[in-house]
This record gives structure tokens, C-alpha cells and sequence, in this order.
């Protein structure tokens, strides 16, 4: 799981569009049409646990590593 630096930011925005929907463009920001099953790809979350910004790994995941996924769950 990458944690979020401004580097890795800006890489996301240079990356290729989704295969999956028509991805547009809202006042600069890259979006994905609602529904999209990639769009989860590109998200930056917050750790549930600790607020750390991380890329998931896979779709649902709300830690940013298994330590905190093991502490959030108990």
C-alpha cells in the first residue's frame, strides 16, 4: 500500500485513462463516471485506524497495513 507524498499525486493525474468508464475532467480533477468497478483503483483513502492517506491494495480495504487493519478490527 503506497502512502500518499505529493510525488505520487501528481503521478496519479498523469496516469492513463480508467478502460472501464468515460473518465472526465471536473475543474482539473480526474473523475470516474458513478458506479465505475476501477474507480477504487485510483482513490486515495484515509486509514480507518491510524489517518494515514494510502492507494488501497483491493477493493474494501479500509487500513493503510495489517497492523492497523488488526487494531481496527480487535
Amino acid at each position: 500500500m503506497p502512502i500518499v507524498t505529493p510525488e505520487l499525486r501528481k503521478e496519479l493525474s498523469r496516469r492513463p485513462r480508467c478502460t472501464a468508464c468515460q473518465e472526465v475532467r471536473i475543474n482539473g480533477i480526474r473523475c470516474h463516471e458513478t458506479g465505475c468497478p476501477e474507480a477504487w483503483r485510483t482513490a486515495i483513502w484515509e486509514c480507518a485506524w491510524c489517518g494515514t492517506e494510502f492507494i488501497p491494495d483491493e477493493r474494501g480495504q479500509r487500513c493503510c497495513s495489517e497492523d492497523c487493519a488488526e487494531a481496527y478490527c480487535g
